[in-house]
């Protein structure tokens, strides 16, 4: 009993023994938390619960730590005695970096991280005037690539001279397919046909920077591309601009939608003829000529007399008609035609079995009609001199 009331009595013990008892405390709790920790591991429990033996109570159970504080010493407990919690360069008032992270690693993050908030905020900002810019640097650049074609077919002859091959239909699809990959514009092959018209009015009404559709369908564009380059042996400058274009159709249309509406013979036509013209081969197959069909029956004016000729092109031109007299001479001259169709070669003869005079007007004599004429009498000739001045001043001046 002396010897606990020596303990337990603060007066009696060396100035500074409270001191050590207390630390000497906090170490015993905190081995106990780091061994009741270890205990629940090796068990697959957590660190608070209770042995399986059915004899353990809740007193047995060490306590689990209740304070952050005691939650701090238990995990240090663990880190080796240099590591030390550092505060990272430009980090906010009362950040403690963990011990465990490495300081470079955690500064390269940082930088990382501001590095992408501010491309963010220059996107937002400066980015939309920064695309608008680049696009119309690239519209600038295709007009005078287009226009270099130009003066190059001009100075060649054999090429815009070539029947079958319209140079500026194949320079205007071009330029239309890669002037809308540089806006990134979508194809109309994707809509609806039945909307198409609401979809092209609408964008027709937009700035041309701002249209969001192609006019046209993509796949036979590119596709009628193909067949005018194959009507000619195309120079090297063109067949460069032809393997621009197709790669543009092939790389931002055909492969970003391959489950489009496009037309699929276009597609591979495309398709194939990208793949020769890298290979250097020039596809040339003109396309074959077909007879010339006659549309109809032709009327031959040589065999006009000149009065006749200058009568007939002017009912053409300015419908002005023609005579009764140079009716007939017309016919007398169509009837001599030997592809003349049977149905105008009938209508003529039953006209000029008709007398050759002018008609006349023709006129029906109805009694009522014949009545009426014979008793109307012009306004000038009604005298007024019987009627009172106020049916006068009424035929005057109206009702007042």
């Amino acid at each position: 009993m002396d010897e606990q009331n020596e303990i337990q009595d603060p007066q009696d013990q060396p100035e500074g023994a409270s001191d050590l008892q207390s630390g000497a405390t906090s170490v015993e709790s905190e081995e106990v938390a780091v061994a009741a920790g270890a205990t629940a591991t090796t068990q697959g429990e957590h660190p608070g619960a209770l042995p399986e033996s059915g004899n353990a109570t809740s007193e047995d159970a060490p306590e689990p730590p209740t304070t952050p504080q005691e939650n701090v010493g238990a995990t240090r407990a663990h880190m080796p005695e240099d590591a030390a919690a550092t505060t990272p360069q430009g980090a906010k008032k009362g950040y403690t970096r963990k011990p465990w992270v490495k300081p470079e690693i955690s500064e390269a993050r940082s930088r990382a991280a501001r590095a992408s908030q501010e491309a963010y905020k220059r996107n937002k900002t400066v980015g939309p005037a920064v695309l608008l810019a680049r696009h119309r640097h690239e519209e600038k650049e295709l007009q005078e690539w287009i226009e270099e074609l130009r003066q190059h077919i001009a100075q060649h002859p054999e090429i815009y001279r070539t029947p079958n091959f319209d140079a500026w239909t194949f320079l205007a699809y071009g330029h239309d397919i890669l002037s809308a990959a540089i806006w990134n514009r979508k194809s109309i092959d994707h809509v609806d046909p039945s909307n198409q018209d609401l979809f092209l009015w609408d964008d027709n009404q937009l700035p041309e920077e701002e249209q969001q559709y192609i006019h046209f369908y993509l796949a036979e564009a590119a596709g009628q591309m193909c067949g005018l380059g194959r009507q000619v042996h195309l120079t090297e400058p063109l067949v460069k601009f032809l393997v621009k274009v197709l790669n543009t159709v092939k790389r931002d249309y055909f492969q970003k939608n391959p489950e489009g509406k496009f037309t699929r013979e276009e597609v591979a036509d495309c398709l194939q003829e990208l793949d020769l013209r890298k290979q250097g081969v020039d596809t040339f197959d003109p396309w074959p000529e077909h007879p010339r069909k006659k549309l109809g029956w032709e009327l031959d004016l040589s065999i006009f007399p000149p009065d006749l000729k200058e009568a007939y092109l002017k009912f053409a031109t300015d419908r002005t008609p023609l005579t009764v007299m140079q009716q007939r001479e017309y016919m007398e001259i169509c009837l001599q035609q030997p592809d003349l169709p049977d149905y105008m070669r009938k209508d003529y003869e039953d006209f000029l079995r008709t007398p050759r005079t002018e008609p006349k007007e023709e006129r029906h004599d109805d009694p009522m009609t014949k009545q009426l004429s014979a008793s109307y009498v012009p306004p000038a000739t009604v005298d007024y001199s019987d009627l009172p001045q106020d049916a006068l001043g009424y035929l005057r001046n109206g009702r007042r």
